[in-house]
């Protein structure tokens, strides 16, 4: 006798016990069924769980980077680090803020350009504030001759910076140090304080640069170009001189 296939034979037995006419042949039908397709059925789960496995794998690493971006805009929005029209630098962008969503920040630069910056890298990488505070230092080096007074060119340079409008030295105190011998000057750092806004720094810098020149030169105090000495001899020393004598008539 040939065997019959699984399926078949269920087929028959289904069949077979139809013929029953009472209850009990009809539970039996239900139990030869359930029999038969109970491979079929430990089968399906096990690949139905791993195509899930699988599936969420997939789905949860191609959206990672919008996750990510949106649980960082979630803190970066209850934290509040920074806020609107604030003047930040990340990441090599620097500009003002001008709208926080869940998933990216704008940020206007000084230029016009906007950048939309994802706040994963807002949240993960170091941001700079710079209009935290109301105030901000600047500073800039001011060199004078070898031959020019130190404490004298030190109380020049104090007064011409003080006299600047947006210097506010009522907040914080002016201060000019004499720094260092340079090639040819004496070099002066001065620093003082001003409006955090990069407007605001680069405004006063062309003020006490002006005021610091003006007073300088009132005073007879020179700010020298670079000297280079050189020294030739021998030979070199000859032919230069043949060169650019005056000849004779």
């Amino acid at each position: 006798m040939v065997p019959q296939p699984r399926s078949q034979a269920c087929a028959d037995a289904a069949v077979t016990d139809r013929s029953f006419p009472d209850d009990r042949g009809h539970e039996h039908l239900a139990c030869r069924l359930v029999d038969c397709d109970d491979d079929h059925l430990s089968v399906a789960p096990a690949k139905a769980l791993t195509a899930l496995g699988l599936g969420s794998f997939a789905i949860g690493f191609a959206f990672k980077d919008v996750f990510e971006n949106f649980l960082a805009g979630i803190l970066i929005l209850l934290r509040e680090p920074f806020k609107l029209d604030d003047f930040v630098e990340c990441a090599g962008n620097e500009g003002v803020v001008e709208e926080i969503t869940i998933r990216d920040t704008h940020v206007r630069k000084t230029d016009g350009q906007l950048v939309v910056m994802p706040n994963a890298i807002l949240f993960k990488q170091p941001v700079t504030v710079r209009t935290s505070q109301n105030l901000r230092r600047a500073e800039i080096t001011v060199g004078v001759a070898y031959s020019v007074d130190v404490d004298a060119a030190r109380d020049v340079i104090y007064d011409a910076v003080i006299r600047v409008d947006m210097v506010r030295d009522d907040v914080r105190d002016v201060q000019v140090f004499a720094k260092e011998f340079g090639a040819s000057s004496i070099d002066f750092q001065v620093t003082w304080w001003t409006g955090s806004k990069p407007v605001d720094i680069r405004a006063s810098r062309d003020k006490v640069v002006s005021s610091i020149k003006r007073a300088l030169d009132e005073a007879g105090m020179e700010i020298p170009f670079p000297y280079r000495t050189l020294t030739l001899a021998g030979e070199t020393k000859d032919d230069l001189r043949e060169l650019f004598s005056t000849p004779e008539k």
